[in-house]
């Protein structure tokens, strides 16, 4: 949790590439699934970290992260609708699985 929180705050797409588990899903508009890093590095990073994304994982508590059935969800739980990163195991190791960008 601590290196994703790094990464975004870095807006470091490629530190951000190496924590996630391709196929991922990311929820910007006309995305959906990103099926390969490449394709993941190819993304703008300004859409990848909006002030939301960067303002609800930066609020983020780690010390409490509770594991759920998507594994663990990174956000401002605080704010209702705040934009999240999921990671679970993926291939025995723990990887991003999801980038929400809230509801």
């Amino acid at each position: 949790a601590e290196a994703v929180k790094e990464a975004v705050a870095a807006k470091d797409l490629e530190k951000l590439a190496e924590l996630t588990g391709f196929p991922v899903y990311v929820g910007l508009e006309g995305v959906d699934v990103v099926e390969t890093k490449e394709a993941f590095l190819k993304l703008d990073p300004n859409q990848v970290f909006s002030e939301e994304m960067l303002v609800s994982i930066e609020k983020a508590d780690t010390a409490d992260l509770a594991p759920g059935m998507a594994g663990f969800t990174l956000m401002d739980y605080d704010t209702e609708g705040s934009p999240s990163i999921t990671f679970g195991m993926v291939d025995g190791e723990l990887r991003i699985t999801g980038i929400n960008y809230g509801y």
